[in-house]
């Protein structure tokens, strides 16, 4: 199961997104979102993504480029995947935030990884899209093993 993480904890949430001023207390729910997948802390996945240009002037994330970096694949789709992912809801653009991003889990329960509360919860939030990273490790080895290599080392 993922872990939780939450945008606004102490030890990143003052961070800047890469070259910006914009937090990732305040602007992090992408980044946390990813590092929720990625098993990472948003300060370091951050710090990794900003090296890499990974983020444009505005602080945007560049989610292929992300996924290139952390050697994986990426696809946005508005299709739901049969995979744990990142989603996107409008829910706040009211409040003046166009996006917000959090983890959907696959599975019936439609819970979701809220980066904005850090918690657990039921999805009560619109989908727009998806964006789906895998690690392409785990595809190599999902490809082997339905190539009936299972028994070699990878």
């Amino acid at each position: 199961m993922l872990k939780p993480l939450w945008q606004k904890d102490a030890r990143w949430r003052n961070k800047f997104i890469g070259n910006t001023r914009l937090t990732i207390g305040k602007y992090g729910c992408l980044i946390t979102a990813l590092a929720i997948l990625t098993w990472q802390r948003p300060d370091e996945l951050n710090a990794k993504l900003t090296r890499n240009n990974c983020y444009n002037r505005k602080g945007e994330l560049d989610c292929a480029q992300a996924a290139k970096t952390l050697s994986m694949s990426y696809e946005y789709t508005n299709i739901p995947p049969e995979i744990d992912c990142i989603f996107e809801t409008n829910y706040y653009r009211a409040y003046g935030f166009p996006q917000h991003f959090a983890v959907w889990l696959f599975g019936p329960k439609k819970c979701i990884l809220n980066p904005l509360t850090g918690k657990l919860q039921q999805n009560t939030y619109p989908i727009v899209s998806y964006r789906v990273f895998r690690s392409l490790h785990r595809q190599a080895e999902l490809v082997l093993v339905g190539a009936g290599v299972e028994d070699e080392q990878v």
